[in-house]
């Protein structure tokens, strides 16, 4: 005959033993309507059934959370995958990183189109070199973020400064006139190819007086205007925040219009 104390504890820990399957029960029904707020009490250190219980609700939070943020159009959460069999993790991975790559990339072609938009609205009926030259040079600054910018124009052999942004007309650092070879722009207007520069360039990039002080700007492009091979002008922009391959892509393809525009003027 067993002990009445020995009963007890059987009674006891099959009681428990009932509570815990219920909870566990309870907590997958619940699952399985898709609501993941409950979960099972974790009876010791070693109840592995309810830490499993516990984790995989909290996977399903997790990916229930990633989903609404992907609803509300927020890509930069990632999701990581709890394990290289985790498939649904490794889905929402996927989808997260391609949604957000497509949505970098709309920004980026949406940025470019309405740069060339508000460019050509800038050189409408313009009829003169030197108002097409003020207008052109106001926006680059202005759409790219430049705080010097400097735009000159082939006359005979030489490069000849038409029209400026964040440069005082006395500053004598600035050259009215520039020939082949001379500086940096005189080398864009001997090779007809872009110079680009910025803090790691070996070359000292120019200041901007802010009234408050002078500074450094970040990086500094040299830039050719060129139809059919021949070179027609330069523009020197010194931007604010280091270049980056989609500005560089709007000047590119920007300037060929405006080269063939400068011709026909």
């Amino acid at each position: 005959k067993a002990p009445e104390n020995e009963i007890g504890d059987m009674s006891s820990t099959f009681n428990r033993l009932v509570n815990s399957l219920k909870s566990y029960a309870d907590v997958a029904k619940s699952m399985a309507k898709g609501d993941f707020s409950e979960k099972v009490e974790i009876r010791s250190k070693d109840d592995i059934l309810g830490k499993s219980m516990n984790q995989m609700v909290e996977s399903f939070v997790s990916v229930v959370n990633q989903a609404n943020k992907i609803a509300k159009g927020d890509y930069t959460a990632e999701i990581k995958p709890r394990s290289d069999n985790d498939s649904l993790g490794k889905a929402l991975y996927k989808i997260t990183t391609t949604l957000r790559e497509n949505a970098i990339e709309i920004e980026r072609q949406d940025w470019l189109k309405t740069g060339y938009n508000k460019l050509a609205d800038a050189m409408k009926g313009l009829s003169s070199i030197d108002a097409l030259s003020e207008k052109l040079i106001n926006f680059y600054c202005s759409y790219l973020n430049a705080h010097i910018g400097l735009f000159y124009i082939v006359e005979e052999d030489y490069l000849k400064l038409n029209s400026s942004w964040g440069v005082a007309e006395n500053n004598k650092q600035i050259k009215k006139k520039i020939i082949q070879g001379e500086g940096l722009i005189g080398q864009v207007y001997k090779t007809k190819e872009p110079i680009i520069i910025d803090s790691t360039s070996e070359y000292k990039l120019p200041e901007v007086d802010y009234g408050a002080g002078k500074k450094h700007v970040n990086s500094y492009i040299y830039y050719p205007l060129i139809h059919e091979n021949k070179i027609i002008a330069v523009i020197s922009l010194g931007l604010a925040e280091n270049n980056d391959d989609m500005k560089m892509e709007f000047i590119k393809n920007s300037v060929k219009d405006i080269a063939i525009t400068l011709v026909t003027l």
